[in-house]
């Protein structure tokens, strides 16, 4: 898990490298759809570097990336790449599919919803505000566990809750820190 964080911090720093001028309520359509083309191809690579639980059901930071995308990026690029990363999580298939797929549409539905409760601009978010947007969309995560087959989903929980709830929310913050930068 830490492993898949850190490739996601990493490629989120090489396009915040590229788009470091971006800023998310600037850009036309065409722009949003490329950035969410680009966010959707981190996702999927994220995903395809999962660590397995148990067959079919795998566990990576595409809720990072797409938690941090809505608050960040807005609806265009939120939904392309949940979008994007539930199609993959569709086709690899497995008895995870529900929860994979549950946890996607949770992540960017909290990103999106939280961008627009805000009534300050994001270049505020604190680091508190940022790990608790983290827990936020981990313990949805977590409750996405039931999405599981009941033989697995206890099993599942017990095994996860802890290293999910250390690292995500952590990643989370760190991911969103480094896009408040390109903010300011």
């Amino acid at each position: 898990l830490v492993q898949n964080a850190a490739l996601l911090l990493a490629t989120a720093l090489l396009f915040d490298i590229f788009a470091s001028r971006w800023r998310a309520e600037e850009l036309y359509i065409l722009q949003k759809v490329f950035v969410g083309l680009i966010l959707g191809g981190i996702g999927m690579v994220v995903m395809l570097t999962s660590w397995t639980l148990l067959p079919g059901i795998v566990f990576d930071t595409r809720s990072v990336l797409i938690g941090v995308t809505g608050l960040f990026f807005g609806t265009i690029p939120a939904v392309m790449t949940m979008a994007m990363t539930a199609a993959l999580r569709l086709y690899q298939g497995g008895s995870g599919v529900w929860m994979g797929v549950s946890v996607i549409m949770a992540s960017g539905i909290i990103g999106l919803v939280w961008r627009h409760a805000r009534n300050k601009r994001l270049e505020t978010l604190s680091w508190s505000e940022l790990l608790a947007f983290g827990i936020v969309v981990h313990i949805a995560m977590l409750i996405m566990t039931f999405f599981l087959p009941r033989e697995v989903a206890f099993h599942v929980f017990s095994n996860i809750a802890a290293p999910v709830m250390l690292i995500y929310p952590m990643a989370t913050a760190l991911l969103g820190s480094l896009m408040i930068r390109r903010l300011v």
